[in-house]
């Protein structure tokens, strides 16, 4: 067997991230979007009156930062008298925040929330314990179990609720993967005036889920849930537009598309957003910039924008460098269900940064990460297993998830996989199929897998 010294697997550099398929879903539902042309004044005034619902609308209000600073806490206070005196909005919107908090103790303090919101007759909270269910938030993840609280919540009517098992169809979550069961129910919300549903259907079309993809139809859908309300759907033109995905690149178009979803309280399009600035894409490039978005986006709830705002303090990048920020913002990235924040934390124990190094809790995550079908997961546990770090050192493990990641079309993976076939780790020794992975990697923009092609015009 060769000697690992070989065995050239590089470090993961660790990468912005962006929302899987350049397309994403309505996430959390809002029972209020205080669009009432009402002043913070007005509704102060009359929630001093003893105005419950003016109450509740003044903590929204608080929560988003709409017409008025930010400030959770405050906002939380506020749910809590009206979910006190027996408001059920209320209780939703304390879970909400809830789910959203670094410590896992106070995220398993959402399901509460919800339930009592249940118990006072507010269906929402039937499709918050479903979400809650089906990321893992505060609860194991159990698609079965989220998808009988979707089943609960449709069969009372919730909008949401039927898309909640629209999209357990489609991704086969407690369930048989079923398309064309997925679509009908889609369907069925968005004949009821669902944008969310307009905007899942548009999904389908975006990436061809159970009928060819159609770029076009998919706008069309986008479109209808905008004018429905739908912020994710405005989101999802405004990433066709910035990447040029089915039709000509338009970054100023796609700018305004994201900015109209991230009005709308959409985290998703604040971190896209946050990309736009950091790559400099139809505008100045602006590190700064980058990171007010990404900081906003995370304290939103996405899991991508913790991960960017997370990789900010690592590299100092529009911020200063700060590894103890660092450590907690991919650590909660990682909670909220981000399989690249697992592989990174992984990366960040192996070698020590922000934490103590710790190599079989850096094995631990990578695996994880492997388990749950992330193919930089597997490209990094090749890497470990590899390495023997965390775990004995083993080739055939190697092979095997560079194999794995490879074939999920990871440029890393397929790198690993050169490597392997190239000096005989793991697997007999095979220059032309070295060749072709490492060909495979370089056309994925991988730097190594280049210059070794550079290096080796032909094999010796």
């Amino acid at each position: 067997m060769k000697s690992i010294n070989a065995f050239c697997l590089i470090s993961i550099a660790i990468v912005s991230a962006t929302c899987l398929y350049g397309a994403k879903r309505d996430e959390l539902p809002t029972t209020t979007r205080t669009t009432d042309v009402v002043s913070i004044t007005e509704l102060s005034n009359a929630a001093k009156a003893g105005d419950i619902n003016a109450l509740v609308k003044l903590a929204y209000c608080l929560m988003r930062g709409r017409g008025v600073k930010k400030d959770i806490p405050d906002a939380q206070k506020m749910f809590q008298i009206a979910s006190d005196r027996g408001n059920s909005k209320a209780d939703v919107y304390l879970g909400m925040i809830a789910m959203t908090q670094p410590k896992e103790a106070d995220r398993r303090q959402a399901l509460d929330h919800f339930n009592q919101a249940i118990q006072r007759g507010n269906t929402d909270g039937m499709v918050m314990t479903g979400y809650l269910y089906e990321r893992g938030i505060g609860v194991p993840q159990n698609y079965s179990v989220a998808l009988a609280w979707y089943r609960s919540g449709a069969d009372s009517g919730n909008l949401r609720a039927i898309c909640g098992v629209a999209g357990c169809y489609e991704h086969g979550y407690g369930i048989a993967q079923d398309y064309a069961l997925a679509m009908q129910w889609y369907l069925k919300a968005a004949n009821l005036g669902s944008g969310e549903a307009m905007n899942d259907i548009g999904f389908m079309y975006q990436n061809g889920e159970g009928q060819p993809r159609d770029i076009e139809q998919a706008l069309r859908w986008y479109k209808q849930g905008v004018e429905i309300g739908s912020p994710g759907a405005a989101y999802n033109i405004g990433t066709i537009f910035e990447q040029g995905n089915g039709v000509d690149p338009d970054y100023a178009a796609g700018l305004r598309w994201l900015t109209m979803a991230a009005d709308a309280d959409d985290a998703d399009a604040m971190n896209e957003i946050g990309m736009v600035y950091k790559n400099g894409k139809g505008v100045v490039k602006d590190e700064i910039t980058a990171v007010t978005w990404f900081r906003k986006s995370a304290e939103g709830g996405c899991s991508s924008g913790m991960l960017n705002l997370a990789n900010s303090y690592l590299d100092g990048a529009g911020i200063e460098c700060d590894l103890k920020q660092a450590t907690e913002w991919m650590q909660r990235a990682a909670d909220f269900g981000s399989t690249d924040a697992l592989v990174h934390l992984g990366q960040m124990y192996e070698q020590g940064v922000g934490v103590e190094p710790d190599a079989q809790r850096a094995f631990t995550l990578v695996k994880r990460a492997a388990d749950l079908q992330s193919p930089l997961g597997m490209a990094y546990l090749s890497h470990l297993y590899a390495r023997g770090i965390g775990t004995p050192q083993d080739s055939a493990q190697a092979f095997k998830w560079a194999d794995k990641a490879a074939q999920a079309g990871d440029a890393l993976g397929m790198l690993g996989l050169a490597v392997c076939y190239e000096h005989g780790f793991g697997a007999a020794q095979d220059l032309a199929q070295a060749r072709v992975w490492y060909e495979r990697s370089a056309k994925r923009g991988n730097a190594q897998a280049k210059a070794w092609l550079e290096a080796n015009p032909t094999n010796p």
